[in-house]
């Protein structure tokens, strides 16, 4: 299972470990023309920074990873997108699988929360 967070502003799912975005697909259905659950996918490539953490007898400590760019650079400083939050409080994160399959963040769960 992978560890994941929801980004509070687009709602995706972003893992803890490697910093892929998750989201629920949605596939149109060549019959009807309707959009139908097409199920969990991911980015396959990171989209957030992650960054070390270690749990010390004296404290938390937190390694920053900040070499290379990483798409969500460009959102890290804008007060339009930190300013559309306004404290409110989202939808925790979930899982993805436990197994090593890809199934998705919340082992296939529709709802979407863990």
């Amino acid at each position: 299972r992978i560890p994941c967070i929801r980004c509070p502003w687009h709602h995706y799912l972003l893992s803890l470990v490697d910093g892929e975005k998750w989201y629920n697909a949605l596939e149109q259905d060549e019959v009807t023309g309707k959009l139908t659950p097409g199920g969990w996918r991911s980015s396959e490539a990171s989209f957030q920074r992650v960054h070390d953490v270690e749990t010390r007898a004296d404290g938390v400590y937190v390694r920053l990873r900040l070499d290379g760019d990483m798409r969500s650079d460009k959102y890290a400083g804008r007060a339009d997108c930190a300013a559309g939050l306004g404290g409110r409080r989202r939808g925790g994160g979930g899982h993805a699988g436990g197994d090593g399959a890809r199934r998705g963040p919340l082992g296939g769960l529709p709802s979407g929360r863990a």
